[in-house]
């Protein structure tokens, strides 16, 4: 079986470009959580959702040098909600990959 080759994102604050570390299951448990507890909620207006946002991204990216706190004062406005959604989907396919390497299987997108 061949293994599918998944662009890390990058996310770039003050000048300096980080690339996101290879996903740990917590960050997986983390965007589960997420989606329970935020599905069907207008994101732009939920302060607790916003948090999340910035600590999912902060989570993904894998480095002490970004934290929410850096992404909330460093990232451009119209960044943010596509970026939380590039981490998204790059995590969903890491995860659907490697659901799909197991022999009798089915992945996230077929259940």
């Amino acid at each position: 079986m061949s293994k599918v080759n998944i662009a890390l994102p990058k996310i770039t604050l003050d000048g300096k470009t980080y690339t996101a570390a290879k996903p740990k299951a917590k960050l997986w448990r983390e965007m589960i959580k997420f989606n329970h507890a935020f599905a069907g909620k207008d994101l732009s207006k939920d302060d607790q959702a916003l948090d999340q946002i910035f600590t999912l991204i902060a989570g993904a990216i894998g480095n002490p040098e970004v934290t929410p706190e850096t992404i909330e004062n460093g990232l451009d406005l119209d960044e943010l909600m596509p970026k939380f959604a590039e981490i998204c989907e790059w995590v969903a396919r890491v995860v659907g990959g490697k659901s799909a390497e197991l022999p009798n299987v089915q992945t996230p997108a077929e259940n």
